[in-house]
């Protein structure tokens, strides 16, 4: 692997899987044509995803957790309902694609930046925001600080 990213290369028939397999170097993308379809998957970038939802699963046991990358942003955004408390984190692009930081390495982060305590804290649509070197809220629809 370079820079110890991988890449997943998945290829589907009529949503059945006839390929799958890792390799080096590629870009992140899907194509489709004719019933067949291509997708290339940042692997280092969906463990980070797997362990915030992991560390999620955790601190909000009873909550239904939904995610999902922007397309505009490139970041990752994920949403918690707990009851009628509804919140949202961002992992930004550049959280995920930082090499030295690693599924495990940004567990160890959101333990130690304790993002339960921020999320819950999330006031007014407010947003919880995790860049590569430090979280921040971003002020909600009712622009409300939290």
């Amino acid at each position: 692997m370079i820079g110890g990213v991988g890449f997943e290369l998945r290829v589907t028939l009529n949503g059945e899987i006839r390929h799958s397999g890792t390799f080096e170097d590629g870009e992140g993308h899907v194509c489709s044509e004719g019933g067949l379809e291509w997708a290339v998957v940042d692997v280092t970038r969906e463990l980070v995803v797997e362990g915030l939802r992991g560390y999620l699963r955790q601190h909000f046991a009873n909550a239904p957790v939904t995610d999902g990358r922007d397309p505009y942003t490139g970041s990752h955004v994920v949403h918690i309902v707990e009851g009628a408390e509804r919140w949202t984190i961002e992992l930004t692009e550049r959280f995920l694609d930082a090499a030295d930081i690693g599924p495990h390495g940004a567990v160890r982060l959101f333990n130690e930046w304790n993002v339960e305590n921020h999320v819950r804290l999330l006031s007014g649509g407010a947003k919880l925001i995790i860049d590569s070197e430090r979280l921040w809220r971003q002020p909600g629809s009712e622009g409300r600080h939290a």
